[in-house]
């Protein structure tokens, strides 16, 4: 080819990229409401009004994260399913699920479909009854090599907590504080509780990909306290309102706090009134990029030509 043929073939070449990331882009936005409100269901005035004047700047980020980081998934459609972002996983991923109960299909999905090691916590006893009589099902290489299990709740702060089983509630525990819907009799024990400045410190992570948390109304203080020196990419969060006296003013609360912090709330998934808990998929663009730089470095030597 002559040296005129391959010039005149640079400028096409380079506007085929364009339009393909362009429609890479139109796709991302598309996908799993994103392009929805960022301001969560039945959220107070106040944060309402806050979601009013901020939504345009949390459109673009998350508008921005489904583009470089790519669509979200989600292990299933059923109960006990989540969704995150996979393009942002890799060999060393750190994954905590915290609050197991008696379902770990997502965590066998994700060691299953991406070989990621999680550390599962749960210490409440009924979690741990189930544990030990359903371990045999979990006998398999990849679950000996990849899961790592915890006796503990993830809480505020270190120490001793008592816990017990809400009304309706057959296994998953509540702390003292959930007690909107009151709670079973003679259910109450006592469990080790840590935070999760503590846990990173003993198990010697320095950032955590993904953090799903499933804790029956504890997520509500223990999203409080997140630090921004805290490299957190994903948290994969169920709010329960209803166990908490107040409960959507303490979750609108603690939304704005991760949204103080740098974390976007990029899908939001509430089913309907029959099953009031939603779930919410929050992501901070800065400590995914900390964490994974690849896919952020493209993009940013792209648009930097």
């Amino acid at each position: 080819m002559s040296a005129l043929a391959r010039k005149s073939t640079l400028p096409f070449s380079g506007f085929l990229v364009v339009l393909l990331l362009i429609f890479l882009f139109a796709l991302s936005v598309r996908n799993d409401g994103s392009s929805e409100n960022p301001a969560l269901p039945n959220s107070s005035s106040a944060v309402k009004e806050a979601a009013g004047r901020q939504g345009k700047v949390l459109q673009r980020e998350i508008d921005r994260i489904h583009y470089v980081f790519g669509p979200p998934t989600s292990n299933s459609a059923e109960y006990g399913g989540w969704i995150f972002f996979p393009n942002l996983l890799h060999k060393d991923a750190v994954i905590y699920s915290v609050g197991l109960g008696a379902d770990m299909t997502w965590d066998l999905h994700m060691m299953q479909q991406y070989r990621t090691v999680v550390h599962g916590f749960d210490g409440t006893p009924a979690h741990l009854a189930w544990y030990k009589q359903n371990k045999h099902l979990f006998d398999n290489k990849v679950f000996r090599r990849n899961f790592f299990h915890h006796p503990a709740v993830l809480v505020e702060k270190d120490g001793i907590i008592d816990m017990a089983l809400p009304s309706q509630h057959s296994v998953s525990y509540s702390i003292q504080e959930a007690n909107a819907i009151g709670f079973k009799q003679g259910t109450v024990t006592r469990v080790q509780g840590k935070s999760l400045e503590t846990i990173m410190n003993e198990l010697h992570h320095s950032h955590v990909d993904i953090l799903k948390m499933d804790v029956e109304g504890a997520e509500y203080s223990v999203l409080s306290t997140f630090r921004k020196d805290q490299l957190v990419c994903q948290v994969l969060v169920e709010f329960h309102d209803r166990l908490v006296p107040n409960g959507v003013e303490a979750r609108d609360k603690a939304v704005k706090h991760l949204i103080d912090l740098g974390f976007t709330p990029a899908v939001v998934s509430y089913s309907d009134s029959a099953d009031p808990d939603g779930a919410v998929t929050f992501v901070h663009y800065e400590n995914c990029c900390a964490i994974r730089p690849k896919p952020c470095r493209f993009v940013e030597s792209f648009f930097s030509m």
